[in-house]
This record gives structure tokens, sequence and C-alpha cells, in this order.
């Protein structure tokens, strides 16, 4: 259960009301942080982020908007979209319900072809996500300005890759029991720490299933990493879910497509219940939701009338806002309510009685009342913005401000070439439906025939007597013959606490589902459980172990930044971001250290600083990202996020305070190269320090396979590249050139470790 902490009552005259004016905006009603809700509570934005939440802001120089009982949420995050096939009516197919994604879409095995074509002027996609609570979306394309497009532009330094056709099945094709599969170069691609979502076991045939087997190991590739987000699998059991959450793969759920469609859809309850972060998309508005905030409405009532009411109002809220942000990597900026998170922000319309999540999801267009981006007003009450087209929304007197969107689209041209609404009062117009059905015989072989009216508890065409989870949906699907129970032990997989474990067995062993990172102590109990810590070692006893916690020493409790005055040594902050990043080629960790140093080199976007006088100089470099204007031979104080970025850790999104200038240089250390060149034996704990390697000479300069850069030999005939990150070499040195010795930074760059030169200094010539 959230926190709640509950401030001064909060008056105003309308549902929201402005007052001031200044550098800062104020927010204030109830605000849903991931683990806590201030009624009457207060956000602070400055330079389009989220410099304060709580109960006592400072009011002075500010635009104060007081929205009393009014929701102040994160906005929407669609996690899954297709924006070049949405501005148009929903497609129509009646009662006839597909085994496979490939079935309808290329009219297989007796099946209708159900079309979606390419629509025009799709800036009105993202229009009427804005205005209905949507900030950012994960849809294969983008309209410049408007809603952000995390696919298509980088957020906390990652971009994530979309893929429709992982397989290279655009043909069509379909594979039970083979993984000779075409495959998509994003899927050889995979592993390049960017978020990856590609479309995955959609449908409930031994098809739609082999996909998922195939992909996780079984052939060619696993691509079952950290940075994976499945869309749809809805054909994933127990084994494949097992191994998304052990290697911490996400989930975009899709529900109204999938019921529209399948009948059927994810095993959610299955999901959560082995730690799957799930998030949440429409899909596309020829078998989805049109807006979020429909998808989010049959999330909810397939959960309160075939689930049980599994998930919790909280839950639900959670999967299209924070849920869906960490998926793609990208909590720190968005999904979030929280000091140092960009300030896209909706607010809702209370409803009196409920709780702030209930009046989130039971919310319509009519009770958005203000969208903004990084702290702009673009869409909500006219006495909120100051610019803008002004629109009836259902009776309510609102304004729309695509330029401060960072639009150049007006928004009378954009409801002119609207082909379908750009809000709704009502239910949208021939919008799919959300309750799961099959009723054709031809739709039946080897599945269940049920439909809403289905006489026993659940509605999925099993009596109750029969059923081995009788409140939770769960028919006979194609891809099992037999309603789905993994161990055998007659409770199915939905509703089994564990469903790789037979229930009768005396003692089930601890598998990894339960125990993340194999040290004995099982996810729930784990202080650390995505990193073996078998002592549960906490010396702040903030709840988080030291072997996760970017500040080990001093407290930061439910997952806050660390305390400015924390201070790490840079080999610890190296450590740390080793034990948060595991093996990715990218990722930011949420806490904040403080480190100090010397400046080493400076690059056109960072520098590079180094423990002085280390004894032992392994992990003492480390790169900081920032533009600050410092000098080699600095001493400086670096604030930031530790991270993992293309291979290399960083200090990102830094505050940098010159300390001290004009140093003792910081001297290179002598290595031999074969060492500290890419696998080298040591090549990882001297990434970022200043190195040298003796006598080297130039071999044939092969600029195709690396990037232009210089492959050496060193007098052992270790080999070892020159690379561009700081300074580009010129005159370009000639086969056989010798160097008495070559100095530079340690960098990991495209793949391999290499020498970076600071400057000609850097390069001795010999004979």
């Amino acid at each position: 259960m959230p926190e709640v902490i509950t401030c001064a009552p909060l008056a105003a005259s309308e549902a929201c009301e402005r007052a001031g004016d200044g550098a800062s905006t104020v927010l204030r009603g109830d605000v849903l942080t991931p683990d806590t809700v201030y009624q009457n509570g207060s956000v602070v934005i400055e330079n389009g982020r989220i410099t304060y939440v709580g109960c006592d802001p400072e009011l002075g120089d500010a635009a104060v908007i007081t929205c009393p009982g009014a929701v102040i949420s994160p906005g929407f995050i669609n996690g899954h979209d297709h924006l070049m096939y949405s501005n148009a009516a929903p497609a129509a197919w009646g009662d006839e319900r597909f085994a496979h994604r490939n079935e309808w879409r290329k009219g297989l095995n007796g099946h209708t072809k159900v079309q979606g074509p390419k629509t025009k002027h799709n800036e009105a996609v993202e229009i009427r996500a804005l205005l209905s609570g949507t900030t950012a979306i994960f849809g294969s394309g983008q309209i410049t300005g408007l809603a952000r497009n995390i696919d298509e532009q980088r957020i906390a330094g990652v971009q994530a890759v979309y893929q429709t056709f992982p397989l290279g099945d655009t043909d069509g094709s379909m594979k039970a029991d083979s993984c000779d599969y075409a495959y998509h170069e994003s899927v050889v691609n995979a592993d390049d720490g960017c978020p990856f979502g590609p479309h995955i076991g959609e449908g409930i045939n031994r098809e739609a299933a082999n996909e998922l087997v195939c992909l996780s190991g079984a052939g060619e590739y696993d691509i079952f990493r950290d940075n994976l987000v499945v869309l749809h699998g809805v054909a994933a059991g127990p084994e494949i879910v097992a191994k998304m959450a052990r290697n911490d793969v996400k989930l975009i759920w899709s529900p109204r497509t999938n019921l529209s469609l399948y009948g059927n859809t994810a095993l959610v309850p299955m999901f959560d219940r082995m730690g799957i972060t799930i998030g949440m998309g429409t899909d596309w508005i020829y078998s989805g939701s049109a807006t979020m905030l429909r998808e989010l409405k049959c999330a909810d009532s397939y959960n309160r009338d075939y689930l049980d009411g599994y998930f919790t109002d909280r839950k639900l809220w959670l999967m299209p806002t924070f849920n869906t942000a960490r998926a793609f990597g990208i909590s720190e900026d968005l999904g979030r309510i929280g000091t140092g998170a960009l300030a896209d922000i909706v607010v809702f319309r209370g409803q009196p009685g409920v709780s702030p999540y209930r009046a989130v999801i039971d919310a319509n267009n009519k009770d958005v009342l203000l969208v903004m981006l990084e702290g702009r007003p673009v869409y909500g009450m006219r006495t909120l913005l100051s610019s803008g087209s002004d629109v009836d929304v259902c009776g309510s007197q609102m304004r729309v401000d695509l330029a401060a969107a960072g639009s150049d689209i007006s928004f009378e041209d954009a409801l002119a070439h609207a082909d379908y609404p750009l809000f709704f009062c009502e239910q949208p117009p021939g919008e799919p439906t959300c309750l799961p059905a099959r009723v054709r015989p031809e739709d039946t072989e080897g599945t269940t025939r049920y439909s809403p009216d289905s006489p026993d508890l659940d509605h999925d065409g099993i009596p109750d007597e029969a059923d081995n989870c009788p409140a939770m949906f769960n028919p006979v699907r194609p891809m099992e013959d037999v309603q789905a129970d993994w161990d055998g032990d007659t409770i199915g997989d939905i509703c089994d606490p564990d469903p790789l474990c037979h229930a009768q067995a005396e003692d089930c062993p601890v598998i990894p589902h339960n125990d993340f990172d194999a040290d004995g102590v099982l996810n729930d109990s784990d202080n650390c459980p995505r990193v073996s810590n078998p002592d549960q070692a906490d010396a702040d006893s903030d709840g988080m172990g030291d072997a996760c916690d970017a500040c080990p020493k001093i407290a930061n409790l439910n997952g806050a930044r660390c305390p400015i005055d924390n201070l790490t040594a840079i080999r610890d902050a190296n450590q740390v971001i080793l034990a948060g990043c595991h093996d990715r080629v990218s990722c930011r960790l949420h806490d904040e250290i403080r480190v100090e140093g010397r400046v080493t080199a400076v690059a056109a976007h960072g520098f590079f600083m180094q423990t002085a006088g280390a004894e032992d100089p392994s992990w003492t470099g480390i790169y900081v990202a920032s533009a600050a204007p410092v000098s080699r031979d600095d001493d400086v104080s670096v604030q930031g996020n530790p991270a993992r970025f293309g291979g290399m850790n960083q200090i990102s999104r830094a505050d940098v305070t010159v300390l001290s200038s004009h140093n003792p240089a910081v001297m290179p250390v002598v290595m031999p190269a074969a060492e500290i060149a890419t696998h080298g034996q040591k090549a990882e704990a001297y990434t970022g320090v200043l190195v040298s390697v003796a006598a080297p000479v130039v071999q044939a300069h092969d600029s195709n396979a690396n990037f232009g850069m210089y492959p050496l030999l060193d007098a052992s005939n270790g080999r070892i590249y020159l690379d561009d990150f700081i300074w580009r070499i010129s005159p370009v040195p000639a086969q056989d050139t010798r160097f008495a010795d070559v100095s530079g930074i340690l960098v990991y760059d495209f793949g391999n470790h290499k020498i970076a030169p600071r400057n000609g200094e850097d390069l001795v010539s010999g004979h």
C-alpha cells in the first residue's frame, strides 16, 4: 500500500484556479508518486523539471495552479501504438476470432483479412493522445512536436528500438516446431543495450508460442535480456515468463486488441506474481483503443469481471505511467512525479469518495483538466492557458496550445483533417470489444466456446466445478488443448501461486523466478533482488543492500536520490555502476552520487577525471557527461547519476564544481597493450584511466573495419587501437610509423577498448 500524507486543505473557486506569475510553476492537488499520495500536496516545476514534491512549497515568484480534490498524475505513456495507421475508424470483423496475428493480417487458414491501411494527416493521432492525457508514445513514427516519441528521439540518454516483424514474417509465415525464421536485423543487434520492443507471441496457438521459445534461446538467438520489452506476449506460459523474470524482461499489455482479435489476452496475473514489469499500450485504432483512457478502462473492466479483481487500482494506474517508463529505461525522466523528473504532467478531475487512482481510471475526456509537457501547458481549462485555440469538450470550455507543444500545426487544420474524432464524450464510435468471446464453430476447434453470457463465474465456458481457476478467465487454448496447468497440480497457471511447482510437492525448491539473483534469499525478502548478496548487508539500514545501493553509507529511503553530501571514491562509483547495471551496454541508476577527482582530458561533450596519486590506478578513472567549463588538471567535485552508456561507465546529468586549478598533472600508467586492449585482462578496470603503451608501430590502416581508427602493435606485439574520442589525429599516421610511446585515456568505443590521445603531445615520435 502507498503511504498517504495529508497536507493542509486547499481552496479555489473553480476546479482549477491560476494565480500569480513567475519563473516557476506550482501545481496543488492530490499528487500521485509511485509510492506516496500527497493529499492537498504540491509539485514545483522549474526549467521543465520537477524540483519539489510535498506539502510546503515556496510560493513566492511562481505561477500557482490550485486544483482542490483534483489528481496530479504523470502523463500516460502509450507503450505500443502504430501512429501511421490511427487516423481512421476501427475495423469490423463481427464474431470472428483468430489464433495468430498472421491469420487476420493475411487472411490465412480460412479467415477474413482485416484491413489496416496507412492513414494521412496523422497529427490528429498525437493530438488525440494529448487531449486524453498521453504525453509520450512508443508508436513506430512521429509528428514533429506534439507528444514525445520514445522510439524516434533520445530520452534520458536512451532511444528505444521498435520492430513489428522481428521474425521476418511479413509474408505471413507461421512455424509450430521450427526456429527457421528469416529474423530481422534488429534481432541480430538486440544485445546493443537499447530498449527493444518487438511484437512476439501475438496469438493463442502453437505458432504464437513458438515465437517466444525460439527467441529465448531455442533457436539461433536469445534476446531475453533486461533491455527486451515484449509487445503482446499473449502465448507466454510459465517457463517463458520465468525466464523473463530472471532477466528482467518487461511486458506491454494491450488487452482490447487482444480480446477483440483473439478472444483472449496474456495471463497477466501470472506475469505479476513472477515479478514482471507490466506496462500498457493501445496497439492501434483498427482493433485496439483510441486513447489510453479507453485502454485503461478496458483493463479495469477485464480485471473486475474476468480476473476476480486481481489488480488493485494503484497497480492498474502504474501500468501506463511508471511501469511503461521503466520498461523503456526512461523512468528517471518520465512516468513519475519526483524530484528531477521531466514535468510531463496531467491533472484529472477528482471524484468525491473514491481514491485518486480510481478517479484516473474512471476519467473521460471531460475530466482532463490540464496537460503539461516539460511544465508548459499544452491543453486544459481556458483559465489555465494564456494562448491557443478554444474548443468545447463535452460541455467544458477548454484550450489547446499546439505551439507550446513545439508544433507549427494549427488545431483548426488538425480538426478538419481528423478522420476519426479527437476526443469522446461517450464510448468511441465503432470501438472494438473488450469482452472475450469465441462463439463461431470454426473458431472453437481446439479451444473452448465462451462469451460474456457464459453462465460460469469467469465466463470462460468451463463449468465452475470443472474449472481449475473458477474465478479467473482461462479457457482452453489451441496451444495447450487443455486448461493451462504447466506443473499438473490441477491449479491453473493463471491463478497458481507457483505455476512451476506442483502444489502437492513436499518441498518446492527455490526456483529462479522466486530468487532472481540465485543468492538463496527470495525476491520478496531480498534487499538487492537482482544482485547476489547472500549476506544482505545494509550499512545505512535504508532497505537497499550495500551491493546495489548507490550511496551505501547514507540512507535514501524509498529509492530517493542520494543526499548531496554523499561522497564516493571514483573506484566505488565504478563498482556501484557494475553492480547496478550488470553487463548492460546502457543504463542509468536512480540514485545520485558525488565524487571528487582531477580532470585528465576534456572531450566534446564531457571530460575524464581520475583519482590523483592512487597507488593502484585500476577503477580510478571515469567519464563525466557534462559541458561544464573545466580544464585539464582542475580538481572537481561532480554530482550526478552513476550510469553506463555505450559500454563505458560515466556520471550523467552531472553538476560540476571546480575546487582548484593548475594542479600537478596525473601521469599516465605504462601498460602492455594486450592487457588493456579489447578482452584484455585489465581493460575494464583501466577504462577511463590515463595510460601509455611503449614503442608502438602503426599497422595497416583499415578504415572500414574500425571506424577510421589506427591499429598499433606495441613492443611486445600487443595490439590496440588509437581513437578520436577526444582529439582527431591529423595527419593520418602512415603504415609502419613508429612512436616512442603513445598516451591517452583508455576508452570503450564502438565495441572496442582503445587509447584516445588528448593532443599531439601524447604521440611521442620514435625512430
